[in-house]
């Protein structure tokens, strides 16, 4: 009982200053519900049932064949799906090296970003597939990867030995302090320490 009266003690005081609880006072702050419906829209989004929308259902399947049929058929390479993700995107992530070889091969943009700014080499990286991530080097992926000292580092840090040869044998530009934090944080006398060297 106390309770309540504490509350219309301060509901009171409130409304001998002047404080306003109509509704056409109250204004939200924070996104609208237009904000956040245009932060998740897709651009480029593939069209159900299109070439692009079963190139895409055909990269998740793993389904070669029919990846490459779509493509010699002109489906559109850099239309996404609903997560904002590529073909090359979704094959990075299921470590579909055939898959992202022949997409690549066929003119896939080895630098595109999803919405939350990941990019292909990203996506191959996270999840382990150090084939793919060769690949995308190979193809000029590490060229415009910001992060790609983090990548590095990462790999040293989880001592992951194939992925940090990957990273290195590969060419991919390292920077010096780079290299000298990695080689700090590198398990004395492991295999990466003598890579990094």
């Amino acid at each position: 009982m106390k309770i309540i009266k504490n509350i219309l003690m301060v509901v009171g005081l409130f409304l001998e200053v002047g404080v306003s609880f109509a509704a056409d006072h109250w204004e939200p702050t924070g996104p609208t519900r237009e904000d956040i419906q245009a932060a998740n829209k897709v651009e480029n989004l593939a069209a159900k049932g299109s070439r692009e929308d079963k190139l895409i259902s055909a990269v998740i399947n793993g389904d070669l064949k029919n990846v490459e049929t779509l493509i010699a058929a002109g489906a559109g390479l850099e239309v996404r799906d609903n997560e904002n993700m590529t073909a090359l995107m979704i094959a990075a992530k299921k470590g579909y090296t055939d898959i992202a070889s022949r997409l690549i091969n066929a003119g896939a943009n080895v630098s595109a970003k999803d919405r939350y700014s990941r990019t292909v080499l990203t996506y191959a990286f996270d999840n382990g597939h150090t084939e793919i991530v060769k690949l995308l080097i190979a193809n000029g992926a590490a060229k415009n990867q910001k992060d790609f000292g983090e990548l590095f580092v990462s790999a040293v840090s989880q001592g992951n030995n194939e992925m940090v040869k990957a990273l290195i044998v590969e060419g991919a530009s390292i920077d010096h302090d780079t290299l000298d934090t990695a080689y700090m944080i590198a398990k004395p006398k492991s295999e990466i320490r003598n890579v990094i060297k």
